[in-house]
């Protein structure tokens, strides 16, 4: 996620906090430390696996970010965003899937104003752009046109 940690760390000042606020990104996070833990202990496979599932549950509650929160919209982009980490940590073939999603709750977000934090919001956009650069690299057909109106 990031290899110097220091004040400007996203993942640890934003992510990591809301996970204890929110059982979605909570459940993401779980997914992700476990899955990057795996290759050491192969209990945790079962662990990521389950708690992927349970996210992605969670997150099919949220799909009308219309009649949602503005900081439960922005909690499902993170959760999305980190499973999209996960998936890349695993080199699974979820990318694509995770990629629309994202895209599609980003773009949702945005309409809807932002989450209410404007410090996440700032953190999402830039990871988000950071994917949109992956997902054209991972053969998803982004044209350059459709790149720059994601970012």
């Amino acid at each position: 996620m990031l290899s110097i940690d220091d004040s400007s760390n996203g993942w640890r000042r934003l992510v990591l906090p809301l996970s204890i606020q929110d059982d979605v990104v909570m459940d993401a996070v779980i997914a992700a430390s476990a899955y990057h833990a795996s290759p050491k202990c192969q209990p945790t496979l079962s662990l990521g696996q389950s708690a992927f599932t349970k996210t992605i549950n969670g997150l099919m509650k949220r799909q009308d970010f219309k009649s949602l929160d503005p900081l439960i919209n922005g909690s499902s982009v993170v959760a999305i965003l980190v499973l999209l980490v996960a998936d890349m940590i695993m080199g699974c073939s979820h990318f694509p899937v995770l990629f629309g999603m994202l895209k599609s709750a980003f773009e949702a977000m945005k309409d809807e104003g932002g989450s209410g934090d404007e410090k996440l919001d700032e953190f999402l956009q830039f990871q988000f752009r950071k994917r949109v650069t992956c997902g054209s690299c991972n053969g998803l057909g982004l044209t350059s046109t459709q790149v720059s109106r994601l970012r």
